[in-house]
């Protein structure tokens, strides 16, 4: 049966409105709160916008591909209500305990500036290594150029920012995790006990460590990851993030400086790669349309390109996640998945490179079952991962780093951008902080424990017991 063109898009953006409207109550808990789960979500709806622009109906496989977006966000969306019901969260009204409680500010214990000191010296270490093995600055190289007179063509750009992990083979993906995620991840810490304690020696470590990762962030030429890092800080200290009470926390200027300054390096990048140019037109108009191509334009048009491609040669499945875990091996070298894909979608030109938004991975590795399975699954997971975000302790370390942890997660493609985007980086940086404060409440319950003892008349290791025999209550009662 064919179905109309004008009632496919009907039914189904009627669908994806309704479960937008569910998630906005049931899962948000009405709050534009940036948990993990939000940022997500909202990604998603910004790509499903584009799909909806992009695809052709006329076309079976764009069907599938506008249906599979469609039903992969209300599973996802069900995978979350499932989470809270078996959690029994109360979206609405934990999140308002969650951000009206007071933060316990915790960065003075030494266990805590041990880690954050011992993680900025390896970032930086890294990042003064990889900067010596890549050799040149591709932003600032471009940026002397254009001063010069003298434009990189966007093909020369990209060429420039391939030969780093292809000719080199600088270990970009290895040094990424300290560079792009845990170094900015020190800066947003070492700046809140800046804001508390006003010591000199914060300044000049932030600034000076500030002034270094712009320079890494900027090596490989890209405009994202100094976005991201900066946008992160200005959300961490926005009224939409954890510390929404902390007036201490807050610094507007700087945030709205951070925010404009990421602004004009991204138009500066987008100008210096030839991006710009691409259009034709001014400046302005031109550093604009890149934007929306990029958010609504060519970007979903190249993953639609993509899914045309695969439905006549479907590969094995999850045969594209595995070879990308895999190529994580220092020995894998060679062209990667993301120009290939750049290839089937630009006839055969490796000098870019793409990778598949999270529900074009799923389609391409597992077919249209297998991405609403994937949905549910992530979705309850994903939502698990706020549940425990907002129920925990409010300790300033805490907050921060599952805060920025939620971010990465929230930008989930694949198994393979848990790594790459800093997820799994963040969350093992936040391991040592969870070991402090499990061993903490386990020698304040031994105290509490040797009090009871003594209160009474018991040797320690008869704690839990009374003479007749019968136990105790819990001192956690």
């Amino acid at each position: 049966m064919d179905i109309p063109s004008t009632l496919l898009y009907t039914v189904l953006g009627s669908v994806s409105l309704v479960a937008l409207r569910i998630y906005w109550s049931k899962v948000a808990g009405k709050s534009a709160f940036i948990s993990s789960t939000n940022c997500f979500v909202f990604l998603q709806v910004l790509w499903l916008i584009g799909t909806f622009m992009a695809v052709d109906l006329t076309r079976t496989e764009d069907r599938v591909w506008l249906a599979v977006n469609v039903g992969a966000l209300v599973c996802f969306i069900v995978g979350c209500l499932f989470a809270n019901a078996v959690n029994r969260f109360n979206s609405r009204a934990e999140l308002v305990v969650f951000l009206s409680s007071p933060v316990t500010y915790d960065l003075e214990s030494p266990w805590i500036i041990l880690i954050v000191v011992v993680t900025a010296l390896a970032s930086f270490a890294v990042g003064v290594a990889y900067a010596i093995r890549v050799g040149y600055n591709v932003f600032f190289l471009a940026l002397r150029a254009l001063a010069a007179g003298d434009v990189i063509s966007q093909q020369k750009y990209s060429r420039l920012r391939l030969s780093i992990s292809v000719e080199k083979y600088a270990a970009s993906g290895y040094a990424a995790q300290f560079v792009l995620i845990l170094l900015p991840l020190v800066l947003c810490l070492l700046y809140f006990r800046i804001r508390r304690r006003h010591r000199l020696g914060d300044v000049i470590a932030c600034f000076l460590l500030a002034v270094a990762d712009v320079y890494f962030l900027t090596i490989q030429g890209g405009r994202g990851w100094l976005v991201l890092a900066t946008l992160q800080f200005v959300l961490l200290v926005s009224k939409y993030g954890p510390l929404p009470v902390e007036r201490w926390c807050k610094a507007p200027m700087l945030g709205r400086f951070a925010l404009c300054a990421a602004i004009m390096f991204g138009v500066s990048a987008t100008v210096v790669s030839g991006r710009a140019s691409n259009f034709g037109e001014g400046v302005v108009s031109g550093v604009s349309k890149e934007l929306y191509a990029r958010l609504f334009g060519s970007a979903i048009a190249d993953q639609l390109t993509v899914i045309r491609q695969s439905e006549n040669a479907p590969i094995p499945a999850g045969a594209l996640w595995w070879r990308d875990l895999v190529s994580m091996l220092p020995a894998k070298k060679g062209i990667a998945s993301g120009n290939e894909l750049y290839a089937m979608a630009y006839n055969g030109d490796t000098t870019g490179s793409m990778g598949l938004l999270m529900w074009g991975s799923c389609l391409y590795n597992w077919g249209p079952t297998g991405t609403l399975l994937v949905a549910v699954f992530s979705g309850y997971l994903i939502q698990r991962f706020t549940i425990a975000c907002i129920r925990g302790p409010r300790l300033l370390s805490r907050i921060v780093v599952l805060f920025v942890a939620g971010l990465h997660l929230g930008q989930l493609r694949d198994p393979y951008s848990l790594f790459l985007d800093g997820f799994v980086s963040t969350m093992l940086f936040y391991f040592p902080f969870w070991i402090m404060r499990r061993r903490r409440r386990r020698a304040q319950a031994t105290t509490v424990r040797g009090a009871r003892c003594r209160q009474y008349g018991l040797p320690a290791s008869s704690f839990g017991t009374t003479l007749s025999g019968r136990r105790m209550p819990s001192i956690n009662n």
